[in-house]
């Protein structure tokens, strides 16, 4: 949205005013940047999206529903996925689905069973836990760990307040949501 992709009436009002603000802060060589940005990559055993591989953009994988249906669309044993902001797991077994919460205090291994992960999100966590949230992919181990971090939400709501963001936005920050 912040450089033209996508039409802003597709936004709320919050977001497509954040990315107002965004795209008039990019200058030319930052827009080019995500302008060629690809939409999916391949990296080793890895197919990374924002939103979901049948949609890469603009769906959210939510649920077992919608995750078993997209394991169709990559091949490789796992899948990246952002947009939700939130951790979150979908393992393929045969053919069923399941959901894994995840935690910073249990690793999840990657092993026999293909999987949708997303790490969660550094900015605007929205699984109720305000701090960011990110992962660390243990590659000899073949382990997984998220890790939460806490920063100053006040401070960074102040300057949101100060930049003009919507207030809806300042104020998710604390909740996590």
């Amino acid at each position: 949205g912040a450089v033209g992709k996508i039409d802003l009436s597709y936004f709320n009002a919050s977001a497509a005013a954040a990315c107002r603000w965004t795209m008039e802060r990019l200058g030319p060589l930052e827009k080019r940047y995500i302008e060629d940005l690809p939409l999916t990559l391949t990296k080793g055993d890895f197919f990374l999206v924002h939103g979901s591989p049948a949609e890469p953009v603009q769906e959210y994988v939510t649920s077992t529903g919608i995750a078993a249906r997209n394991f169709t669309y990559f091949e490789t044993p796992y899948c990246l996925v952002g947009h939700t902001h939130a951790p979150l797991a979908f393992k393929l077994t045969g053919n069923n689905c399941t959901s894994i919460t995840l935690s910073p205090s249990i690793g999840l291994v990657l092993g026999a069973h293909r999987m949708i992960i997303n790490p969660g999100g550094v900015g605007q966590p929205r699984d109720g836990d305000p701090r960011a949230c990110y992962a660390i992919y243990d590659s000899e181990g073949s382990m997984l760990r998220i890790h939460r971090v806490t920063y100053d939400i006040n401070l960074t709501q102040d300057r949101m307040v100060r930049a003009g963001l919507p207030m809806t936005l300042v104020s998710r920050l604390q909740e996590g949501r």
